[in-house]
């Protein structure tokens, strides 16, 4: 039925709970599974009382999502 699921995430528990049931699902299926993450920058800035957040700030919560990414396609392809 499936061929392709589309997987929210952030790091939290609730994240990693679909996370799970997502793989589950495309075990089942034998779809395959694309994560997904994203960054509000206007979040960020509005956030900052109109001083806009540095590029770094946004640099390194790409690397953080990077990584936090590859360490779930990791546990994905160990399964």
């Amino acid at each position: 039925m499936y061929k392709r699921i589309l997987v929210p995430i952030d790091g939290s528990k609730t994240a990693n709970l679909g996370l799970k049931e997502a793989l589950r699902l495309a075990r089942q299926q034998g779809a395959s599974v694309c994560l997904f993450h994203a960054v509000d920058e206007f979040f960020f800035a509005a956030a900052s009382e109109g001083v806009m957040v540095p590029e770094e700030v946004f640099r390194s919560l790409r690397d953080t999502d990077r990584r936090r990414t590859q360490s779930f396609a990791r546990r994905r392809r160990s399964r």
